[in-house]
């Protein structure tokens, strides 16, 4: 007997296939959206992506202004040849941040309908 015969590996897909659907019918008869929900699983790792999602939108808000605040003062005090990059460079890092603000408040959102 090989175990390499392809009527054998098919026999043995066969059948732990066949006990993989018995089981997950079995156990899934005794789970309800009700019973998951309430478990400490799901409703801690609700809370800490919204803990995260909030934490991460108050670290990109505080770059944006740190950031901004040098390149503001950099737009400032550079030669008149050296402003006009300057002046993008500023606007640039404002729009990123008003970004990265954005997509944290939209998924912080997006977290809240599903708490």
């Amino acid at each position: 007997m090989k175990i390499h015969d392809n009527r054998i590996v098919k026999k043995i897909a066969l059948f732990l296939t066949s006990l993989y659907i018995a089981s997950s019918n079995f156990f899934m008869s005794y789970a309800s959206e009700a019973d998951l929900e309430n478990t400490k699983l799901i409703t801690g790792t609700k809370s800490l992506l919204s803990v995260a999602t909030g934490i991460l939108t108050g670290l990109i808000l505080a770059v944006t202004i740190f950031v901004s605040v040098k390149n503001g003062l950099t737009w400032q005090s550079a030669d008149i040849n050296e402003k006009p990059a300057a002046k993008k460079r500023f606007i640039t890092e404002i729009g990123i941040g008003i970004l990265g603000i954005t997509i944290g408040s939209v998924i912080t959102a997006i977290f809240a309908f599903y708490q």
